[in-house]
């Protein structure tokens, strides 16, 4: 999402981790939860001539690891 700060990207994606909350669809394969849940990593660079994709999915990876530790089904975020 360019253009977009990391606030107003949280603001986009907690609505839809609660619309997957609120579907309440089945996972009965997961020992974690009885219903799908979402967690989301959310990291975000300034563009700088030394900033690259792979050190954004790097962070992204970080907070999506992050949102699991921290008890699932939410959203983590770094800049």
């Amino acid at each position: 999402m360019g253009n977009t700060s990391i606030e107003q990207a949280r603001v986009l994606l907690e609505p839809l981790n609660a619309a997957i909350k609120q579907l309440a669809l089945p996972n009965r394969a997961s020992p974690i939860a009885s219903v799908l849940t979402a967690s989301v990593g959310l990291a975000c660079l300034a563009l700088r001539p030394d900033s690259s994709e792979d050190a954004l999915l790097a962070l992204a990876d970080a907070q999506l690891y992050a949102a699991k530790a921290a008890g699932r089904n939410q959203l983590a975020a770094a800049s």
